[in-house]
Protein backbone atom coordinates (compact mmCIF):
# COMPACT_ATOMS: atom_id res chain seq x y z
CA UNK A 1 0.00 0.00 0.00
CA UNK A 2 1.21 3.50 -0.80
CA UNK A 3 0.40 6.71 1.01
CA UNK A 4 0.77 10.35 0.02
CA UNK A 5 3.26 12.38 2.07
CA UNK A 6 1.22 15.55 2.52
CA UNK A 7 3.60 18.09 4.07
CA UNK A 8 5.65 18.93 0.96
CA UNK A 9 5.65 21.93 -1.41
CA UNK A 10 3.06 21.74 -4.21
CA UNK A 11 5.76 21.09 -6.84
CA UNK A 12 6.84 17.97 -4.93
CA UNK A 13 4.99 14.66 -4.78
CA UNK A 14 5.76 12.43 -1.82
CA UNK A 15 4.86 8.75 -1.70
CA UNK A 16 5.57 6.34 1.16
CA UNK A 17 5.30 2.58 0.98
CA UNK A 18 3.51 0.57 3.61
CA UNK A 19 3.98 -3.07 2.72
CA UNK A 20 3.74 -4.61 -0.76
CA UNK A 21 3.44 -2.23 -3.72
CA UNK A 22 0.54 -3.11 -6.01
CA UNK A 23 -0.76 -2.13 -9.44
CA UNK A 24 -3.77 -0.63 -7.66
CA UNK A 25 -1.40 1.66 -5.70
CA UNK A 26 -0.12 3.04 -8.99
CA UNK A 27 -3.56 3.48 -10.55
CA UNK A 28 -5.33 4.95 -7.51
CA UNK A 29 -2.59 6.80 -5.61
CA UNK A 30 0.72 7.40 -7.40
CA UNK A 31 -0.41 8.24 -10.94
CA UNK A 32 -3.24 10.60 -9.89
CA UNK A 33 -0.95 12.45 -7.45
CA UNK A 34 1.74 12.98 -10.09
CA UNK A 35 -0.72 13.97 -12.80
CA UNK A 36 -2.36 16.48 -10.45
CA UNK A 37 1.01 18.08 -9.65
CA UNK A 38 1.83 18.22 -13.37
CA UNK A 39 -1.34 20.22 -14.02
CA UNK A 40 0.32 23.15 -12.18
CA UNK A 41 4.02 22.59 -12.91
CA UNK A 42 6.05 21.77 -16.03
CA UNK A 43 8.47 19.74 -13.93
CA UNK A 44 8.00 18.28 -10.48
CA UNK A 45 10.14 16.78 -7.75
CA UNK A 46 9.46 13.38 -6.20
CA UNK A 47 10.14 11.85 -2.80
CA UNK A 48 9.71 8.09 -2.82
CA UNK A 49 10.09 6.56 0.64
CA UNK A 50 10.44 2.78 0.50
CA UNK A 51 11.56 2.38 4.13
CA UNK A 52 8.51 0.30 5.05
CA UNK A 53 8.27 -1.70 1.83
CA UNK A 54 7.68 -5.29 2.80
CA UNK A 55 6.73 -8.04 0.42
CA UNK A 56 8.26 -6.41 -2.62
CA UNK A 57 6.37 -5.20 -5.63
CA UNK A 58 3.84 -6.87 -7.90
CA UNK A 59 5.07 -7.47 -11.44
CA UNK A 60 2.08 -5.50 -12.72
CA UNK A 61 3.10 -2.59 -10.47
CA UNK A 62 6.59 -2.69 -11.98
CA UNK A 63 4.99 -2.50 -15.43
CA UNK A 64 2.86 0.49 -14.36
CA UNK A 65 6.00 2.17 -13.02
CA UNK A 66 7.86 1.56 -16.26
CA UNK A 67 5.10 2.67 -18.65
CA UNK A 68 4.20 5.74 -16.59
CA UNK A 69 7.87 6.65 -16.27
CA UNK A 70 8.37 6.48 -20.03
CA UNK A 71 5.29 8.64 -20.61
CA UNK A 72 6.56 11.27 -18.16
CA UNK A 73 10.28 10.82 -18.86
CA UNK A 74 11.09 14.54 -18.83
CA UNK A 75 8.52 15.72 -16.26
CA UNK A 76 10.72 15.29 -13.19
CA UNK A 77 13.54 17.61 -12.14
CA UNK A 78 14.60 15.75 -8.97
CA UNK A 79 13.93 12.28 -7.60
CA UNK A 80 14.80 11.36 -4.01
CA UNK A 81 14.56 7.70 -3.04
CA UNK A 82 14.64 6.75 0.64
CA UNK A 83 15.47 3.10 1.23
CA UNK A 84 17.80 0.64 2.90
CA UNK A 85 16.91 -2.14 0.44
CA UNK A 86 20.09 -3.04 -1.45
CA UNK A 87 18.50 -4.25 -4.69
CA UNK A 88 16.44 -1.04 -4.91
CA UNK A 89 19.55 1.08 -4.31
CA UNK A 90 21.46 -0.87 -6.97
CA UNK A 91 18.66 -0.65 -9.52
CA UNK A 92 18.31 3.08 -8.87
CA UNK A 93 22.05 3.63 -9.32
CA UNK A 94 21.92 1.74 -12.62
CA UNK A 95 18.95 3.67 -14.05
CA UNK A 96 19.87 7.08 -12.57
CA UNK A 97 22.40 7.78 -15.29
CA UNK A 98 19.67 7.36 -17.92
CA UNK A 99 17.06 9.56 -16.26
CA UNK A 100 16.97 13.25 -17.25
CA UNK A 101 16.57 14.33 -13.61
CA UNK A 102 18.80 14.65 -10.59
CA UNK A 103 18.46 11.36 -8.70
CA UNK A 104 19.72 10.76 -5.20
CA UNK A 105 19.32 7.80 -2.84
CA UNK A 106 19.09 8.33 0.92
CA UNK A 107 19.15 5.81 3.76
CA UNK A 108 15.95 5.49 5.78
CA UNK A 109 17.53 7.45 8.61
CA UNK A 110 18.22 10.30 6.17
CA UNK A 111 14.63 11.07 5.16
CA UNK A 112 14.83 14.63 6.59
CA UNK A 113 17.91 15.22 4.40
CA UNK A 114 16.00 13.91 1.35
CA UNK A 115 13.18 16.37 2.02
CA UNK A 116 15.66 19.22 2.48
CA UNK A 117 17.44 18.31 -0.75
CA UNK A 118 14.17 18.45 -2.68
CA UNK A 119 12.90 21.63 -1.03
CA UNK A 120 16.13 23.54 -1.69
CA UNK A 121 16.78 22.10 -5.18
CA UNK A 122 16.40 24.50 -8.04
CA UNK A 123 14.31 23.28 -10.94
CA UNK A 124 16.10 22.35 -14.13
CA UNK A 125 15.24 24.29 -17.26
CA UNK A 126 12.41 22.78 -19.26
Amino acid sequence: MMEIIADLPDDTVGIASKGRITEEDYKKIIIPAIEQALENHDKIKMLFNLSDMEGGMELTAMWEDFTFGVKHWTDFSHLALVTDIEWVKNMTAFFAMMVPADVKVFASSEEPAAREWLVTAKKQAA
